[in-house]
């Protein structure tokens, strides 16, 4: 992407590259690592879950990063990251456990 930000001027269509390049490498690695966890385990369900699970934790992390900064170009200062670091280990330690929580006393 580095070389294509010198020749192309749209950051959009940067982006929309660097995304479909994101994606297709999480899509390499998610089969890579079905394929040695059903070679490991033996079992391709679970093999099939965890490449699903690490595809969409490459995919949180990248839109997560993105967001990250463009809130630091809003803001235009770096203290903002701690505001924002601690509104992302709010919704991980406090928000998520909650709606466990909530499924759990559903389905009882």
């Amino acid at each position: 992407m580095f070389v294509l930000s010198g020749i192309l001027e749209n950051k959009y269509l940067l982006l929309t590259l660097f995304l479909l390049i994101e994606l297709l490498m999480g899509m390499m690695s998610g089969q890579i690592s079905a394929t040695s966890n059903e070679a490991i385990y033996g079992e391709s369900n679970k093999s099939t879950m965890l490449s699903t699970v690490s595809f969409i934790a490459e995919i949180l992390v990248s839109l997560s990063l993105f967001v990250s900064n463009a809130i630091m170009k809003w803001a235009g200062n770096l203290k903002v990251m701690f505001f924002v670091s601690a509104a992302y280990f709010s919704i991980v330690l406090l928000i998520i456990p909650l709606i466990k929580q909530k499924e759990e006393l559903s389905t009882k």
